[in-house]
């Protein structure tokens, strides 16, 4: 390190070596042979402008640190500037994740809960209803008219062809569909499941049923087999 190098790290010791103002003083280039009063004089000169070169330097960093704490930040995103209309009909389906929302519909008119649904073959309620047993525990899409909603919250709703009925139910009650869905045309997707109602639980559902329907509720005298879904996925059309 030359003389004014060292003079300078004295003087300044929180600057940073090497740098493009002081890279010279630092790393030392070889000076030219002379007398030595006018080498200390050389040295003295180059001291005196590295100390102004080092001041200054100092004043810009921490002007540019002051700059760049006082800027605004910039937000970042992870959305696309566009989306594909399908996509924004997806995106779209993010109400009824309450009760309180339950009402919620996409721009198209599509009522449109929990995952997209997958190219599955769909069945009807029929179809679904007579191989029940086979099902039980797998994965179906089903397709059926909306008959009863439950009124107090929409976290369950009847499909049904004919006398046959299927209950739907969201996968861990994330999702609820319209007070209005009765009459819509719904495509489901879960894990269906058989299993028989005792006459309590039956009674219950029988009541509500005709609280949804503002009927007089049948009076459930034996046990009940149910077929339901536990879906991760629905869209309601009229």
């Amino acid at each position: 390190m030359t003389l004014a190098g060292s003079a300078l790290r004295e003087h300044c010791p929180t600057l940073r070596f090497p740098c493009p103002c002081t890279r010279g003083l630092y790393e030392g280039i070889p000076a030219p042979k002379a007398p030595k009063e006018e080498s200390l004089m050389s040295n003295s000169a180059r001291l005196t402008a590295a100390l102004f070169t080092c001041c200054t330097a100092f004043a810009c960093t921490q002007g540019g640190a002051k700059n760049s704490e006082t800027a605004a930040p910039v937000k970042a995103t992870s959305q696309p500037a566009s989306k594909p209309a399908s996509q924004a009909a997806v995106d779209g389906a993010k109400g009824g994740l309450s009760s309180a929302d339950r009402d919620a519909v996409d721009p198209d008119g599509v009522v449109r809960r929990g995952a997209v649904l997958s190219e599955a073959q769909i069945l009807t309620v029929a179809q679904a209803y007579a191989q029940g047993d086979a099902l039980k525990g797998k994965s179906v899409k089903v397709k059926g008219e909306v008959s009863q909603v439950c009124q107090k919250s929409g976290c369950w709703f009847i499909l049904r062809e004919g006398g046959q009925n299927i209950r739907i139910t969201s996968k861990g009650y994330k999702y609820f569909v319209p007070a209005s869905a009765p009459g819509m045309t719904a495509v489901v997707e879960g894990e269906l499941d058989v299993k028989t109602l005792d006459v309590k639980t039956a009674q219950h559902y029988a009541d509500d049923a005709a609280e949804a329907t503002g009927e007089a509720p049948v009076k459930v005298e034996a046990p009940v087999k149910e077929i339901s879904i536990a879906s991760i996925g629905l869209e309601m059309r009229k």
